[in-house]
């Protein structure tokens, strides 16, 4: 009988002749109760699709919440005064505590430079910003008391420190040799000092010190591997997520701040680094770590998971 039903369907849709075909569809009974299901489903999804309509404000209102949870370095907020406690634990942990100059005067070994500066000039920067609480840690697997856990700090000259904090310079991963490299994304910080000598405040920290014989610029470190080992290391999947943002950050502004050709150029991003959708134009759709960054960043992640330390 069902198949008797489709056969004359089929017979009906074929039939030559416009109006022939309704005619004949009318006569099966099946014909209304089908029609009246069609209308119902698109009454359906008419309905589902208004619904969405709807939520799309609160969706998009979600989702920029979430991405601004997400990156704590878009924000200007900084921590007023450096904390001694979360320094001495720094300098504990990561065994960069330098002799002393003649006078007693306690000097720190910067993490990325490698060179022995007097204390008040090595900042103990914390990767995922103090100012937050620790709030989007949970996102990477971490508690937000982490966020005061000498993992999640640097020691930093006070200039990389500053940088550091707006996504100006970064740390990429390699996975295959648990190392990271600092890049300059800044070409305009290149020829610059990591400590600002001329700058008021810090010539009165160092008004109790022996005048600096030299102070390497950005573009000596640009590209240098970061000799940390286990278990003195930093969070890796934070800096990697840093690293993420800085990089579609840079990639996002490139077109509209490309150097001149008076200015100095920075070295290239690592091969690894494509061009995001927002390369060409400044994309909504470049807001958010491109595929090959995020690579680095599951890189990282992974290689933290695996390890007992984290």
């Amino acid at each position: 009988m069902h198949r008797q039903r489709v056969t004359q369907v089929l017979n009906a849709l074929h039939t030559p002749g416009a109006a022939a075909a309704p005619a004949q569809l009318a006569a099966i009974p099946e014909h209304n109760v089908l029609i009246a299901a069609i209308e119902k489903l698109t009454a359906g999804q008419q309905q589902l699709t208004a619904a969405v309509e709807s939520m799309r404000p609160l969706l998009e209102e979600a989702s920029q919440t979430r991405r601004k949870r997400l990156n704590p370095w878009c924000s200007t907020n900084r921590t007023a005064t450096e904390q001694s406690w979360f320094k001495e634990g720094l300098l504990t942990h990561y065994s960069r505590t330098a002799p002393a100059t003649e006078d007693k005067k306690p000097q720190v070994r910067c993490m990325v430079s490698d060179v022995v500066l007097p204390r008040p000039v090595v900042i103990a920067s914390h990767i995922w910003k103090h100012c937050t609480m620790g709030e989007g840690l949970n996102e990477f697997g971490l508690k937000p008391a982490d966020v005061d856990s000498c993992r999640n700090g640097l020691l930093l000259a006070m200039e990389i420190e500053r940088h550091f904090d707006v996504l100006r310079v970064a740390f990429s991963y390699n996975l295959l040799t648990d190392q990271f490299t600092f890049h300059v994304l800044d070409a305009t910080l290149l020829p610059l000092p990591i400590v600002d000598l001329k700058d008021k405040k810090t010539k009165n920290s160092l008004s109790a010190y022996p005048p600096l014989e030299e102070v390497p610029t950005f573009k000596a470190l640009d590209g240098k591997v970061m000799q940390w080992t286990a278990p003195a290391l930093p969070f890796r999947r934070l800096l990697a997520w840093h690293y993420a943002l800085a990089v579609s950050k840079k990639l996002r502004s490139a077109s509209a701040l490309a150097p001149t050709p008076s200015e100095p150029c920075a070295a290239p991003l690592p091969a690894h680094v494509v061009k995001s959708p927002g390369w060409d134009e400044r994309s909504p759709e470049a807001k958010w770590p491109d595929s090959a960054a995020m690579d680095l960043y599951d890189h990282a992640a992974s290689r933290s998971d695996r390890d007992d330390s984290d």
